[in-house]
């Protein structure tokens, strides 16, 4: 028994052995191969995945999402997908995005592409240092591109993209045409149109929170995003919208949370060494620059020892901000922020150097000088509660439980007289025996048979169409379809022109492209397919008429000006008006070219007593138009 219990307890060993092992070794490969993972956080609410062509199905906490992956967000839900080079991508509530590109070359070239169909995201970039490296989100409507900043783009039901940045620049294009957008600048571009020149993101109010060392600070807001500095690494976090913060090493380190919603922040403090005092300070500040409020916690502590406080942060009058104080500072064993693992750089000698460095130009100052809170590290010595009152000993040699001696009576007392109390026999009393009353019989009133409701019939999906020209692109918007259910939509000859995914409001947005081969004036019915359901819309293919003026040289005012334009409607006529005013007109050949109604090359005359200077020629036919402008001297 003694030598099989011996064997079993080696055999035992050696599963334990191999239990250990072989999850390390996982451990180990996941840790080499996750350099180029891209890693899915869930800040709170869900989220959910769809993996290439399948159905969206609920996400994990640490999923790593591939290529062509898409990730989508419940409503009141926040997520962030970490890229390999520690870019992150914070995704707001009812966002859909699709992880289009995410690789580094051999070279060192960093690829990052992402398509976000409708919501709001919130892009913090590391910085770029190759020439062939790019990081893009393209939208229904726009491509944002940037080498290293902080961006949020939101997208409309109709495909309208705002794209504001908050440091760096990024480039937005939309049409063939490109507007720079600037640190504290906002441009939007809406269906078939350009990107809006730039203009100042308006003011908001904005919280401060500052470390003077020897610590680092780290902020998380009510939806587990964080932003500050956190160990190991020394890693810089940008998790909120907008936020900046400074690289480790500056003191005071800030962080600046701007359009910072009420709530409960917890402030996470680490200590580095050599250790000792530090004070961390919260300040607010309304749109006009107005200081709101200013708090202080100090404390102390060793390298590597960490606290947090809390700070409730309320909405004050005109958008300003009001707060209490600071909680007690606390020890902590794990701060509460969402770092995902595997993500970060590595210093030429392969030691993990944490992310690269999200430095920004020196924050303004806000003056500190309002505010008395100051909890320490050390929670305060109260006094000790006082001593309760000594009562004296009891002298008395009487037991408790005894009523002591039996008195005498006094003799002035007479005893009392006997009194003789007749015999008395009381007479029964008869025993009145009471006829019952009948007992009613409940009249049965017939339960009603609640008629039954019939179930609501779901309202049929539904495809918007439009009108656009060959070649390009139209906003479409789907509603009532399943939530989830992923949508192709078709060109009547089979070609897929769009794809979207239902959101959790049953619908979906995207831009549908125009093949370059539609036929001017024909209206075509699209298709729509997801789910099992169908859904039509009719898209009219516009003209795209042309105008050009033929002068080569200013004209005076008689001089005949001709001009020629194609892509017209066939067969049909126009007008011709200088200014506003009709000064001619002709007809239009089987092909769509520009005439006189008498035939030959078309021209008109500079109407008389035109003043020099510029003016607008303009030809309509029916509801096509062309314009083209026109300098006289």
């Amino acid at each position: 028994m003694g030598k099989g219990w011996g064997r079993r307890r080696l055999l035992i060993a050696a599963v334990i052995a191999a239990l250990v092992v072989v999850p390390a070794a996982l451990v180990l490969t996941q840790g080499r191969a996750s350099g180029a993972a891209t890693i899915l956080s869930i800040l709170d609410g869900s989220a959910s995945v769809a993996r290439g062509t399948a159905a969206f199905a609920p996400a994990s906490d640490g999923d790593l999402v591939n290529t062509g992956d898409r990730v989508q967000t419940a409503a009141a839900s926040h997520a962030m997908v970490t890229f390999f080079d520690g870019s992150t991508l914070e995704i707001e509530p009812a966002t859909t995005v699709q992880i289009e590109d995410a690789v580094s070359a051999a070279s060192g070239a960093i690829s990052i592409r992402i398509s976000q169909t409708i919501g709001r995201t919130w892009a913090s970039v590391q910085k770029l240092t190759r020439a062939d490296s790019k990081f893009e989100i393209r939208t229904p409507t726009a491509i944002a591109s940037v080498r290293g900043t902080g961006f949020i783009t939101e997208v409309l039901a109709d495909g309208t993209t705002t794209v504001q940045t908050t440091d760096g620049n990024v480039q937005v294009t939309a049409q063939g045409q490109s507007v720079i957008v600037g640190a504290g600048q906002t441009t939007s571009a809406a269906p078939n149109t350009p990107p809006a020149t730039p203009t100042a993101t308006p003011r908001s109010n904005l919280l401060r929170f500052g470390m003077h060392s020897p610590a680092y600070v780290a902020v998380v807001d009510t939806f587990g995003r964080a932003c500050g500095v956190v160990l190991p690494g020394p890693s810089v976090l940008r998790q909120i919208p907008g936020c900046l913060a400074s690289e480790p090493g500056t003191d005071p380190q800030l962080v600046d949370v701007p359009n910072a919603s009420p709530g409960t922040y917890r402030v996470v403090v680490a200590s580095t060494a050599p250790g000792g005092a530090f004070v961390a300070t919260a300040s607010a500040v309304d749109r006009l620059d107005n200081l709101s409020f200013n708090y202080l916690a100090s404390g102390s502590g060793q390298p590597g020892d960490t606290f947090m406080t809390t700070i409730d942060v309320a909405a004050g009058p005109n958008g300003s901000l009001t707060a209490n104080g600071f909680s007690p500072l606390t020890a902590i064993t794990r701060a509460p922020v969402k770092v995902a693992a595997g993500s970060r750089q590595q210093d030429a000698s392969g030691i993990n150097a944490g992310f690269g460095p999200l430095s920004f130009s020196p924050l303004p100052v806000i003056g500190f000088t309002a505010g008395t809170n100051s909890p320490s590290a050390t929670p305060p010595a109260y006094p000790s509660p006082p001593t309760p009152p000594t009562l004296p000993p009891l002298t008395s040699s009487i037991p408790l439980d005894t009523l002591g001696p039996t008195p005498t009576l006094s003799p002035e007392v007479t005893a009392l007289p006997t009194l003789t109390v007749p015999t008395f026999v009381p007479t029964a009393v008869p025993t009145l025996i009471r006829t019952p009353s009948p007992t009613p019989i409940p009249t049965l009133v017939p339960t009603p048979t609640p008629t039954p409701q019939p179930t609501p019939t779901p309202l049929p999906p539904t495809l918007s169409g439009g009108t656009a020209q060959p070649g390009g692109t139209l906003a479409v918007l789907g509603t009532n379809w399943p939530v989830g259910a992923a949508i192709t939509i078709t060109w009547p000859d089979g070609t897929q022109i769009a794809t979207a995914d239902v959101q959790t409001n049953g619908q979906f947005a995207t831009l549908i492209r125009i093949p370059a081969t539609a036929i001017p004036g024909t209206t075509y019915k699209i298709i729509a397919r997801g789910a099992a359901l169908t859904a039509t819309a009719d898209v009219t293919v516009r003209f795209t008429p042309t105008l050009t003026l033929l002068a080569s040289f200013p004209p005076r005012a008689g001089t005949s000006v001709p001009y020629s334009g194609s892509g017209w409607p066939a067969n049909g006529n126009y007008s011709l008006l200088f200014d506003g005013r009709a000064i001619g007109g002709g007809t239009t050949s089987a092909a769509g070219t520009l005439l006189l109604a008498t035939g030959g090359n078309p021209s008109f005359a500079v109407p008389a007593n035109t003043t020099p200077g510029a003016h607008t020629v303009t030809v309509t036919s029916g509801t096509s138009s062309a314009s083209a402008s026109l300098t006289t001297q």
